[in-house]
Order: C-alpha cells, then structure tokens, then sequence
C-alpha cells in the first residue's frame, strides 16, 4: 500500500504529520494494515480511523476509505469497492509464506534484459535471439 506525500499535502496535512506524533502514530498504523490478514482488514481499518480525532484528518480518512478499503454502502451492511482492492495490496499471506512483498526483482531483471537488447523497440529477430540467449544463461545458473 501506498500513501503518497502529496495526499498528505492535498489533505492539509504535512506538517501536522511532522509535528503530532498522535498522527505520526495514526499513519503508520494505516500502513501496517497491509500485513493484516485480509479477512481482518475492514475491522482493523474501523479500529484504527477511530484513532483519528482532529478533525483536520477526516477529508484524508475518506480519502484513504475510498481508495484502499472501501467506502461503507447508504443503505444495509458493506461497502463499494475500493480503487485498489484489499487482496492486490495487501501482503499478510505472501510474508507468511516468506514470499517477496513486491516485484522490484522482476523489475530489476527487465531492466537488465532491456540494456541487453539495448534498443527501445527491436524487431521480432532480434528479440527472439536475445531471448534465446537469456534463456541459455538461465538454463547454466539453474544446473550450476
């Protein structure tokens, strides 16, 4: 999950974060519910946004409701979807499992194979042999 600086700044709210450890405190508590399980999510989101007393928090509140959990429905029990659904941000079973949290290795590998091909947009030869060859190097790493 991710809570961007300028959402602080468009919700009035860098510089108390600066200097409110309640809100500080409040914060990081949000983004610890990346590592709840996510049948757990809802609940502890409720828990910890009532944790949010100053009024000067509630736009940003909404904000966060809306965007990753889930605005709660007018009428009768649940809420919409959110923008960012619980499951495609949430990490509780993939640290359980000791599974890497993000795909910055992946990342890291594409941008290596793209200074390989070493052009931005290389016809279907050329890339056809540079994965040949990525594949060869796989296949040696993986015997050794």
């Amino acid at each position: 999950m991710l809570i961007k600086q300028n959402e602080f700044v468009t919700h009035g709210l860098q510089n108390k974060y600066q200097e409110d450890k309640s809100l500080h405190l409040n914060i990081k508590k949000l983004i610890a519910l990346g590592f709840v399980p996510i049948v757990d999510v809802v609940k502890a989101f409720e828990l910890v946004s009532d944790d949010f007393t100053d009024d000067d928090s509630d736009e940003f509140i909404q904000y966060f409701e809306k965007t990753w959990i889930g605005e709660r429905k007018r009428r009768g029990t649940g809420r919409t979807k959110p923008q960012f659904s619980i499951q495609l941000w949430n990490v509780h079973d993939r640290v359980i499992s000791n599974l890497p949290r993000s795909n910055n290795s992946i990342e890291g590998w594409h941008n290596a194979f793209a200074q390989r091909v070493s052009i931005a947009y290389p016809t279907i030869f050329k890339l056809t042999e540079k994965i040949r060859v990525e594949q060869s190097k796989c296949e040696i790493d993986i015997a050794q």
